[in-house]
């Protein structure tokens, strides 16, 4: 079993203990060979420089990763992965990425106006809310937004919105 008990209990808890108590490379006992990289010149000696070297988990590339995590990026390897990255490539430019700011940032503000009128707030519901409307406005910037539920308002191809 290894270290997977604790590791199930508390993932996070689990992999930041033993970051502190083992350092920047840390060998886990959790069914098949698996490390905790720390140091972010080992993590991108692993993922970017010497990416070759190294394949993805098949807990992650298999039936059952690609059930959790979906047929994409995370999931894919080899040619597919290159391949869904080349695609992806142009959306993380500079360019690209100054261009969501400002609808990222509008969803924010609006978040936050309505925090200002609340005594409590569920944190967790209102990010994944946030979330939503941040990636909608960027990516779907003529759709009118629905104020109270978050969700957008279906429109119209003449530019019409409906309720």
């Amino acid at each position: 079993m290894g270290h997977l008990p604790a590791f199930v209990r508390d993932k996070l808890g689990f992999l930041r203990t033993s970051a502190e108590r083992y350092g920047d490379v840390v060998r886990l006992r959790l069914g098949t060979e698996t490390y905790l990289l720390r140091d972010p010149a080992d993590i991108q000696h692993v993922l970017e420089t010497n990416h070759l070297n190294y394949e993805k988990t098949p807990r992650l590339t298999g039936s059952g990763g690609k059930r959790v995590s979906g047929d994409g990026l995370l999931t894919s390897s080899a040619a597919a992965h290159r391949s869904q990255r080349l695609t992806l490539q142009p959306v993380f430019h500079r360019a690209a990425i100054e261009a969501f700011a400002a609808p990222i940032l509008d969803a924010t503000r609006r978040v936050l106006a309505g925090w200002a009128r609340e005594n409590e707030v569920d944190v967790a519901a209102e990010m994944m809310r946030l979330a939503h409307q941040s990636i909608g406005k960027a990516l779907f910037a003529s759709i009118s937004w629905a104020p109270t539920a978050g969700w957008p308002r279906r429109s119209r191809c003449d530019g019409a919105t409906s309720t």
